[in-house]
């Protein structure tokens, strides 16, 4: 079931957890009201007022909003649709990658390029099994083109523009959010593959756990990288970062920000243990912390050349 919360006023944010009351229609979706707040949402804001959209969808993961007003859905199955913008009728699209569907695998984020509405691109993030060793697999993020006025709706022109490596064997923690930010690079969120022998790498600067991305619309590492330090040696900016996320399925970037201060301010919902520093730089394997760490600690990423 794809539900669809519309903001009927805008109104002040917070970190309070109280609870929101319900109240069923008799179409049974509820529509979210709050005891808590003048307004009667959460801290004075407005409650939140939900529509049901479209029903018997399996596991659906994310959604692309089209400048027509159609929406793109993935299930992490495998299959793309666009769904109408009334939501009374979806079609298929054809020609998606091929996905590992294990675990939480499968396909997960879709993003519109910025330039949409000319280039009719679109970018998706999938878990892409190892063409070598079946066993393995890893996050992989596909550039296409979609023409959405076409009667058969197909990809075409697809291409992998980035591969989480290395691949290991996992069903879980992938990561894998896109978020293009105002200068027209896209991040990418990878995960720290779930297993405690995987894990301690999310500060290992020479791997893909763990890490947020930052390249350009071909792969390649996005100008304006940072450059820092690791091990008392420079690593070039364009080469690796660290974020120490566990499993980053959220990122947020503020507008009119450089890169560096996105980075800083790229949200990132991590959560349980987390791998811990050790002295002189060195990351550690087995160290973990009982707390999330700062923000600040998410804020690196990796800008890998196209592979």
């Amino acid at each position: 079931m794809l539900l669809v919360a519309l903001l009927t006023a805008c109104g002040g944010g917070g970190s309070g957890d109280s609870a929101p009351g319900s109240a069923t229609g008799s179409s049974g979706v509820s529509s979210a009201t709050s005891a808590t707040g003048a307004a009667g949402g959460v801290n004075g804001a407005a409650p939140l007022r939900v529509t049901e959209v479209k029903t018997g969808l399996v596991n659906p993961w994310s959604l692309a909003f089209l400048p027509d007003g159609r929406t793109l859905i993935t299930q992490r199955g495998g299959s793309l649709m666009l769904l109408s913008a009334d939501g009374k009728t979806s079609s298929p699209v054809t020609g998606v990658p091929a996905v590992e569907t294990a675990g939480q695998g499968g396909l997960l984020d879709v993003a519109l390029d910025p330039a949409f509405a000319t280039n009719r691109r679109i970018y998706l993030s999938f878990v892409e099994r190892d063409t070598t060793n079946a066993a393995l697999n890893g996050t992989a993020v596909a550039r296409a083109e979609l023409d959405t006025a076409a009667l058969t709706l197909t990809l075409t022109n697809v291409t992998v523009i980035f591969r989480q490596t290395p691949k290991v064997q996992s069903v879980g923690h992938f990561g894998s959010r896109l978020v293009f930010d105002t200068a027209g690079y896209l991040w990418v969120t990878t995960g720290d593959r779930l297993l405690d022998s995987e894990r301690g790498y999310a500060q290992d600067l020479t791997r893909g756990n763990s890490k947020v991305m930052r390249i350009t619309t071909s792969g390649g590492a996005a100008p304006g990288n940072p450059t820092f330090m690791t091990m008392g040696r420079k690593v070039a900016s364009g080469a690796t970062a660290t974020a120490m996320c566990r499993a980053p399925r959220a990122i947020r970037l503020p507008a009119n920000s450089g890169p560096t201060s996105m980075a800083r301010k790229a949200a990132t919902r991590s959560t349980a243990r987390w791998p811990a520093a050790t002295t002189a730089g060195r990351w550690s394997p087995t160290g973990r912390n009982t707390a999330p760490p700062r923000l600040s600690a998410c804020s690196a990423w990796q800008a890998s050349s196209k592979r």
